[in-house]
């Protein structure tokens, strides 16, 4: 099982998460990628989004989140 995926958020690899059921951590850089991003985060809650310039804080953070916190399993939950 894998507890996580860091994913620019390209249609394919937002696909196969879900279908997975395989918390993100998105990172989007162009195109499709934001809006698919917001939908990971704000629609359908199975990820969550890093914004700006990445620290190491921030990385830290969003793994904790994806890996340790109940909000996690609840996300797993929402994939099929």
């Amino acid at each position: 099982m894998m507890g996580g995926f860091w994913s620019h958020s390209g249609w394919n690899s937002t696909h196969e998460s879900i279908v997975e059921g395989v918390p993100m951590i998105c990172r989007p850089f162009q195109g499709e990628q934001k809006l698919n991003a917001m939908y990971i985060e704000s629609v359908w809650s199975v990820g969550n989004q890093i914004e700006g310039e990445v620290e190491r804080r921030q990385v830290e953070k969003a793994v904790e989140r994806l890996l340790v916190d109940e909000e996690c399993a609840g996300m797993r939950e929402k994939s099929p």
